[in-house]
């Protein structure tokens, strides 16, 4: 057997024993590390490090664990939140592969009720775990472009997303799951859960009928992405007519990111919008003091919404924080390896919170894909005040994709590889008036096109930057006047 540990205690020996007196071996699934990242923070490389042991740690058996040494157990809600972060750092196509199978075979047959855990060993979670079954396949058909793995699974989803209707009132909130079960909700917040549990299990299920409808247009199943947006329109609507505070402009009790679950499934009334985003700005750089107050699930979905309205600054803030509840509070307590709560209670292996790795790839260094299997990508690095250079790597199907920035001033430099059979878009972050250059070439000074260097295919102008279409190779872009995130 195996078991995880940090510290062997040893009784009943009448000495001192040798060196060599016992041994450890690191034992893990056989899946090879696919990324890497680094940048001028200590902190954030850190995490990046202990999120990658701590993900490998917990990858045994074709199954990812929600700890390696008290439950070791499948939790899909754990398994979901880090796939994507998990997908960045190691090849799993074939562990997911297998696990989705597992999951498949967990599936009530007769309800579609997908369990917490899979293979099933009981375990708390609601609506929010059993979504994996459709997350996670979409993330690996993101990631790795085979749409075999939606195909194979198209039924145990469309099983799954009767099951949730058939626990969804008249405005489509979902307040139960199975007879005896208890839903968790958001769960690990810093202190109580406070957000309510109906609110995230409605979210969960917008989030999937919005994913749904995207795997039946991949699939060629019309009819079926027609009804899923009619069911997300009626979901959207529904979380805004039960949970929308018109006078406070906030959703249900406004704490632990519940403006940010209602704009990432766009629930919220566009003439509401900025009020809402901007109780959520308030909330958490002025209530909040720039913390987090969010769980295992509202943490990422609060970076990535702040950062999608324009707020990268402050979710880097609350990435990295020091003090209570923060990563920087658990790392300066001596994490080698995620804790299980904000606090540090319970197991100090566990990598649900790592989730917030992919952000690092996809907002600091600016790496993430524009079409399945990274067929088209996008490089576009997001340059904060606070940091002074990022750099990454990504092996994909498609060969390995490299991004480095570095920043001086209001000058900017950004080194960029391209694998072969794809073609990139890449963001550089100026304002204007700007110059470009490429291997020392002009290709763009205010607002007007230079000539193109080789591979580079079109330049245009765009809210945030110049965005340089570009086909396979090696660039070296140079630019003025940055403009920070």
């Amino acid at each position: 057997t195996w078991h995880g540990f940090r510290y062997v205690e040893v009784r009943g020996l009448s000495g001192e024993p040798p060196k060599d007196f016992l041994e450890a071996k690191v034992v893990h699934a056989a899946v090879r590390p696919t990324g890497t990242f680094s940048c001028s923070s200590d902190l954030l490389n850190q995490l990046h490090e202990v999120y990658g042991w701590t993900q490998l740690t917990n990858l045994h058996g074709g199954v990812p664990s929600d700890c390696p040494h008290r439950e070791r157990l499948g939790y899909t809600g754990d398994g979901h939140v880090t796939a994507e972060a998990a997908m960045y750092c190691f090849d799993l196509a074939q562990f997911y592969t297998k696990w989705l199978d597992d999951i498949s075979d967990a599936q009530n047959q007769e309800t579609g009720f997908v369990p917490h855990t899979t293979p099933f060993a009981g375990g708390g979670g609601g609506p929010g775990w059993g979504c994996a079954c459709v997350i996670i396949p979409w993330q690996m058909y993101r990631f790795y472009g085979d749409r075999r793995i939606l195909a194979n699974h198209y039924g145990m989803m469309s099983q799954w997303m009767q099951y949730l209707t058939s626990r969804a009132d008249v405005d489509c909130i979902i307040t139960r799951e199975e007879p005896g079960s208890w839903c968790l909700g958001d769960w690990c917040t810093p202190g109580q859960v406070e957000v309510p549990k109906e609110f995230v299990n409605t979210y969960f299920f917008g989030l999937v009928t919005k994913i749904m409808a995207s795997i039946a247009s991949v699939l060629g199943r019309s009819d079926d992405a027609m009804g899923y947006r009619a069911l997300l329109e009626r979901i959207r609507k529904g979380m805004t007519k039960r949970y929308f505070n018109a006078d406070k402009k906030n959703y249900a009790n406004g704490v632990q990111g519940t403006e940010a679950f209602a704009l990432a499934i766009k629930a919220v009334p566009p003439s509401e919008e900025k009020a809402v985003l901007d109780y959520l700005k308030q909330h958490v750089a002025v209530t909040n003091s720039g913390h987090v107050d969010t769980g295992i699930f509202g943490t990422p979905v609060l970076i990535d919404t702040l950062t999608k309205y324009g707020c990268a600054d402050l979710a880097l803030t609350a990435l990295t924080k020091q003090d209570y509840p923060s990563f920087g509070y658990m790392l300066k307590h001596g994490a080698t390896t995620l804790w299980e709560t904000w606090e540090g209670r319970g197991s100090h292996n566990h990598p649900m919170y790592g989730s917030v790795i992919a952000w690092l790839y996809r907002a600091v260094a600016g790496i993430s894909m524009e079409e399945p299997g990274f067929a088209e990508i996008k490089i576009a690095p997001l340059v904060f005040r606070d940091l002074n250079w990022a750099k990454a790597t990504v092996d994909t199907v498609r060969g390995p994709i490299r991004a480095a920035w570095e920043r001086q001033g209001s000058s900017f430099a950004l080194q960029v590889c391209i694998p072969a059979n794809t073609t990139a878009r890449i963001v550089i972050p100026t304002m204007k008036p700007a110059t470009i250059a490429e291997s020392g070439k002009v290709l763009w000074h205010s607002g007007a096109t230079r000539a193109y260097p080789a591979g580079v295919r079109g330049c245009e102008e765009v809210e945030d930057g110049v965005a340089v279409t570009v086909g396979s190779g090696s660039y070296s872009f140079a630019a003025s006047c940055t403009t920070l995130a």
